[in-house]
């Protein structure tokens, strides 16, 4: 025969069930629109402190990536241009308007606004955040824009080499 189990305690929350016994299930609409104000409420300052810190380091790695990429691209062609017949076809590929454009968007987009986003974050005001929230959409949009325009090059530049 085993022995009885022990009476919950609610002051401790030990014994069977813990804390589901000690708080109150919260189910039906009030409780969701309780929970609902609770996620809506204003951002307090700590929050905020936060969010602009988190978008300052966003906004540097995305200007160290952003230049380490247009660094890169130099030293890529060249590699491609004194390589053999299919690296030299590659090559020429990146050169013209269209790849141009492609770096002066990526420049625009990862080195330039990201700079305005990190000085905007730290000024940025909490209840109308509407300039920062247009730069991190503009940055966006141009380097999406820059990527599919280099995943293009990137094709472009496939050869066959034998047969």
């Amino acid at each position: 025969m085993t022995a009885p189990r022990p009476e919950p305690d609610p002051a401790t929350g030990s014994g069977r069930g813990g804390v589901a016994l000690v708080t109150k299930p919260t189910t039906g609409l009030p409780s969701v629109r309780a929970r609902v104000a609770e996620i809506n409420a204003p951002t307090t300052n700590a929050e905020w402190e936060l969010t602009t810190r988190v978008l300052q380091w966003i906004a540097v790695v995305t200007a160290v990536a952003g230049l380490a990429v247009l660094i890169s691209y130099p030293l890529y062609i060249s590699a491609l241009a004194s390589s053999n017949e299919a690296g030299q076809a590659a090559a020429g590929v990146f050169s013209g308007g269209f790849f141009t454009v492609r770096l002066v968007l990526l420049g625009l987009a990862a080195v330039v606004l990201a700079l305005f986003w990190y000085r905007s974050a730290g000024t940025a005001v909490r209840e109308n955040p509407k300039l920062l929230a247009g730069l991190i959409t503009a940055a966006f949009v141009l380097a999406l824009v820059a990527e599919f325009m280099g995943r293009s090059l990137h094709y472009d530049a496939l050869f066959r080499i034998g047969m």
